[in-house]
């Protein structure tokens, strides 16, 4: 349990300040958990007076006893899944609120599948058939990348659809990242940040899929990721170092990767890395500290939707979650 107080604070009525409260608190606190000597006094004060804040912003129910100070990684990393689940709990409120739906040419409201449709800002929503060369593709990425050690369930394609969001094109061109190198076809997972990955399965697990509720849907994203900066190891100040060398996006190389010799091309030349996964005798993957690549990017100008791809997780009988 995360110990949220629902009571003192409804997820009814959650406000995005709260979450953005609660979160500039986490990030101070994971500045001092990531200084050299976090058990000086000095540290350990301010670690106290960080957890009484996150807790006062958000609210948290732990009976009688007195609230656990979020100092360690896991602690942290604890309560970053909560304010994400938060995030999007806050997201699908205001999807529902009828006061939120827009009104047709004659002042009406919207039919509300009709608002909730329009709300994504979609030029396109195209489906295509099964047989088609698009289609096998993804097909092949998502058999291909499913990582070994997500060996629960696997991943069934039900369909696909190629979309496109207002505006998004015209963005991606102005900023220059058509003309970045290096543009992918990658897997979005929910997170804080626009990560992504080239391993179908690393992002599926954020659907929080189960045996009675196994259908999800997955973004396929074209990410201009440019020139990267590698890390084999979590650093805190990623977006800054990043920047500082020139660099576009960060790429937390992987112990597990796509096959380079399966990759393949889109006509317009975004690579899709649906190799099948493997584990490359090189000195990063040899010494990182992940299990599989993850893409950072910090610009979501660098970021056009290119697939919604409808899955169906085929749960193994010896899972138990």
């Amino acid at each position: 349990s995360l110990n949220y107080n629902t009571e003192k604070f409804p997820l009814g009525k959650l406000k995005k300040k709260t979450i953005t409260d609660g979160y500039n608190a986490l990030k101070e606190l994971s500045l001092v958990l990531t200084d050299s000597q976090p058990s000086e006094p000095s540290n350990k004060k301010e670690i106290e007076r960080l957890s009484n804040l996150f807790y006062t912003v958000v609210p948290h129910d732990f009976g009688r006893q007195r609230p656990p100070l979020i100092n360690s990684p896991q602690a942290l990393k604890e309560k970053l899944q909560l304010v994400e689940s938060l995030a999007e709990i806050e997201i699908a409120q205001s999807l529902m609120k009828v006061g939120s739906l827009p009104r047709d040419a004659d002042g009406n409201l919207m039919n509300r599948l009709d608002a909730h449709f329009a709300s994504l800002k979609l030029n396109k929503l195209e489906s295509f058939d099964h047989a088609h060369n698009e289609f096998v593709l993804i097909r092949d990425y998502v058999k291909n990348t499913h990582g070994q050690t997500h060996s629960g369930y696997d991943l069934e394609v039900v369909d696909a659809f190629r979309l496109e969001r207002h505006s998004e094109p015209e963005r991606f061109k102005e900023a220059g990242s058509d003309k970045l190198s290096n543009r992918a076809l990658l897997w979005h997972g929910s997170r804080l940040g626009v990560y992504f990955a080239d391993c179908v399965s690393k992002s599926a697990n954020y659907c929080f899929t189960n045996q009675t509720d196994n259908e999800a849907l997955m973004l396929l994203c074209e990410v201009a990721l440019g020139e990267t900066y590698e890390l084999t190891n979590s650093d805190f100040y990623a977006a800054e170092n990043s920047k500082k060398a020139g660099k576009t996006a960060t790429l937390g190389v992987g112990r597990s990767q796509p096959d380079p010799k399966g990759k393949k091309y889109l006509n317009d030349g975004t690579l899709v890395p649906c190799g099948q996964v493997i584990n490359p005798e090189t000195p990063q993957a040899r010494n990182t500290c992940l299990q599989y690549n993850e893409y950072i990017v910090y610009d979501i100008k660098q970021i056009k939707f290119r697939y919604l791809i409808k899955l169906r997780f085929n749960y193994k009988q010896t899972y138990f979650g």
